[in-house]
């Protein structure tokens, strides 16, 4: 998926984002469905920023990135529960709420 959004071919990238997020859940791969949840925010947002219209709900965005936040929380995965969480705080001007999750 990297090298497709590489190539600027975010729909691409996107499709198969959403088929390695199943096999992530089927596997129950908590690492790679924070990293895979947060990928398919990102290659929204960036629709959504090249497109005239909105093609992805900001709010459904959002949620992806709460919920590979959450994840990457629940596993301790500071890194990528931190990365998640400035680049929201960048692109949103507001932080995740974590008022149910504990931080170090």
């Amino acid at each position: 998926a990297y090298t497709l959004m590489l190539q600027k071919r975010y729909e691409d990238a996107l499709e198969l984002l959403m088929v390695v997020l199943e096999e992530a859940r089927v596997e129950r791969n908590g690492t790679v469905l924070s990293v895979v949840l947060y990928d398919i925010a990102w290659n929204m947002r960036k629709i959504n920023s090249i497109s005239d219209k909105e093609l992805y709900n900001v709010a459904d965005v959002k949620d992806k990135m709460r919920q590979a936040y959450y994840i990457a929380a629940a596993r301790n995965d500071i890194y990528v529960r931190e990365t998640i969480e400035k680049s929201y705080k960048e692109k949103y001007s507001e932080k995740i709420d974590v008022s149910d999750v504990e931080k170090d």
